[in-house]
C-alpha cells in the first residue's frame, strides 16, 4: 500500500512565508494545502526560531570574509522572511502602498548593503526596485487599489448564504444572491468565497474518495491473525485529586491484544507516537526481533512492505506532519484514517477503552 509523499522542504517554506506576510491564514492555507493547521503552526515556530538562532550565530563575531557574509546573510533571514513576502504580495494584489518596501529599505540601509545586492539577494527585479526608489523619492504612490463593485454588492449576501449553508457550493449561492434579486456572476461569487475561506478546493472530493479506499483496502479482507491491524486511539481519566490523565495505546484488531500504554497529560502527536514506539518494543520483546525483520519484500521492486496498519481517527494528533513522517520512517508500518465523525470504525479500540473504564469504576467502588 503507497504511503503519501513527504513535503518538499520548498514547499513547506512558501506556506509559512505566505502566512507570515498574511497572504492567508493558517486555516485557509491548511485547506488549500490539504494540511492540518497544527503542522503549519509547528512550520512557522520552527522557521522563526531558525531565524533567532541565525541572529545569534551572526553576531558572534566571524574572522573570515567568507564567514561574515555567512553571518549577514542569517542576520537578515527572519527579517527577509516576512518582508520579502510582503512585496511579493503587494506587487500581486490591488492594496499595494510604500510601506512594505519602506519596511525592506530600512532594513537595506541598517545592514549597510548596497541596493544592486539587496535586489538579487530578496529577488526582487532591478528595475522594479529602481522604479520603486524614483517613485518614494518624488512622494508618488504606485496604482490601486482598485474597486472592485460587484464584488463589494454582492459580498453580504453571498457570505450570509455560505454561512447559513457550509455543504454548498457557489453555485447554489450564486443561485441564491440571484433569487434575492442581486444580478452577480458565478464568477465573482466563486472569488469571493474564495478570499472569505468559505468553500472548499477543487480536490476536497478527491482526497475523500482516496482515503476512503485506503480505509476500504486496509480491511478488503479480514484480518485472519494477529500483528496485522493495530487500532490506536486516546482516552481520559480523572483522578479522585482532579487531576486528567490521557492514555493512548495500540489494540490488536484480531486477538484484542492490549499493548502497553503510554499515559501523560496532553494527547498530541508525541504522545501517539510514544504509544505506537511502546507497541513496537512490546512486539520486539514478544518474538525476540524488531517488527522490521519480518517485512514482506516486493518480488518485482524489491520495496519492504509494511506488516502492521495502524488505523486512528482523524483527530489533530493523527494528521500532523510529524506523526506522518514517522510512519513513513518506519517501513514495517502503515496508516489509514477512518470515515470522519464515525468511530465505529475504530470499534474494537473504543470497547477496549469503554472495558477500561469499567475495571476503573468498580475498582474505586470497591476501595
Amino acid at each position: 500500500m503507497g504511503r503519501p509523499p513527504s513535503i518538499p522542504v520548498e514547499k513547506m517554506t512558501r506556506i509559512v512565508l505566505s502566512v507570515i506576510a498574511g497572504e492567508m491564514t493558517i486555516a485557509e492555507a491548511a485547506r488549500r494545502e490539504k494540511i492540518s493547521e497544527a503542522s503549519i503552526g509547528r512550520w512557522k515556530a520552527e522557521f522563526l526560531e531558525a531565524g533567532k538562532t541565525a541572529l545569534a550565530a551572526g553576531r558572534s563575531g566571524p574572522s573570515t570574509r567568507a564567514e561574515q557574509l555567512e553571518a549577514e546573510v542569517a542576520d537578515l533571514t527572519e527579517a527577509l522572511g516576512e518582508a520579502a513576502v510582503e512585496i511579493r504580495v503587494w506587487k500581486k494584489s490591488a492594496e499595494g502602498r510604500l510601506g512594505p518596501w519602506q519596511d525592506l529599505e530600512v532594513i537595506r540601509t541598517e545592514a549597510g548593503m548596497s541596493t544592486s545586492r539587496f535586489y538579487q539577494l530578496i529577488d526582487v527585479p532591478e528595475r522594479t526596485w529602481r522604479r520603486w526608489q524614483a517613485k518614494a523619492r518624488c512622494g508618488g504612490r504606485p496604482k490601486g487599489p482598485w474597486p472592485r463593485p460587484a464584488r463589494s454588492a454582492a459580498a453580504d449576501l453571498a457570505v450570509t448564504h455560505a454561512l447559513a449553508h457550509p455543504a454548498w457550493g457557489h453555485r447554489k449561492v450564486w443561485a441564491m444572491v440571484r433569487h434575492d434579486g442581486h444580478v452577480v456572476s458565478q464568477a465573482t461569487v466563486l472569488r469571493l468565497l474564495r478570499d472569505e475561506g468559505l468553500i472548499l478546493p477543487v480536490a476536497y472530493q478527491k482526497e475523500r474518495r482516496q482515503l476512503a479506499q485506503r480505509r476500504k483496502a486496509a480491511f478488503a479482507q479480514d484480518p485472519t491473525g494477529p500483528n496485522q491491524v493495530w487500532q490506536l486511539d486516546f482516552t481520559e481519566f480523572e483522578t479522585t485529586a482532579g487531576g486528567t490523565w490521557r492514555i493512548a495505546g495500540c489494540r490488536d484488531y484480531w486477538s484484542k491484544y492490549e499493548h502497553r500504554f503510554h499515559v501523560s497529560p496532553t494527547a498530541n502527536q508525541h504522545d501517539a507516537i510514544d504509544a505506537i514506539e511502546l507497541a513496537l518494543a512490546d512486539y520486539e520483546t514478544l518474538f525476540g526481533h524488531p517488527m522490521v525483520d519480518d517485512c514482506p519484500v516486493d518480488v518485482e521492486t524489491g520495496e519492504m512492505l509494511p506488516v502492521v496498519t495502524i488505523v486512528t481517527d482523524n483527530g489533530g494528533p493523527f494528521r500532523s506532519f510529524r506523526f506522518e513522517s514517522f510512519i513513513q520512517l518506519h517501513p514495517e508500518l502503515d496508516h489509514v484514517r477512518t470515515r470522519v465523525k464515525s468511530p465505529g470504525q475504530n470499534g474494537s479500540r473504543e470497547r477496549g477503552f469503554a472495558n477500561l473504564e469499567v475495571w476503573a469504576a468498580v475498582h474505586r467502588r470497591d476501595r
